[in-house]
C-alpha cells in the first residue's frame, strides 16, 4: 500500500520514522518520541493534531513550521489566552 521514494541526497538509507500498517492501518513508527508531530486529517484544518515532546497541544491556535534540509527545523505557535485544566488545578 505504501511506496517509498529514492532520493538521490546523500546520507544514511535508514529513516527513524517507519511508515507502516497496524491492524490495516496506516500508522508512522519512530525510533524515539519526536520533538514535533503535526498531523492534517483533511486539509481543512478541523482535524489537525499538533504534538510537541510527545504531548498534543491543545491551546494552540495556529502553527507555523519551516523546515528547510540542512537546516534546524524551527516552529512558532499562536495560543489562545485561556487557563487549560492542568494550570486551573495548579493554581486551586
Amino acid at each position: 500500500m505504501f511506496k517509498r521514494m529514492k532520493s538521490n541526497v546523500g546520507g544514511n538509507d535508514r529513516s527513524p520514522i517507519q511508515l507502516t500498517e497496524v491492524n490495516g492501518k496506516p500508522a508512522l513508527v519512530f525510533d524515539e518520541m519526536p520533538a514535533l508531530v503535526f498531523v492534517s486529517n483533511n486539509g481543512h484544518g478541523s482535524f489537525d493534531k499538533l504534538y510537541i515532546d510527545g504531548v498534543e497541544s491543545v491551546t494552540h491556535r495556529n502553527v507555523t513550521i519551516t523546515s528547510e534540509v540542512g537546516e534546524i527545523t524551527t516552529y512558532s505557535l499562536d495560543k489562545y489566552a485561556i487557563r487549560t485544566e492542568e494550570v486551573a488545578e495548579d493554581i486551586g
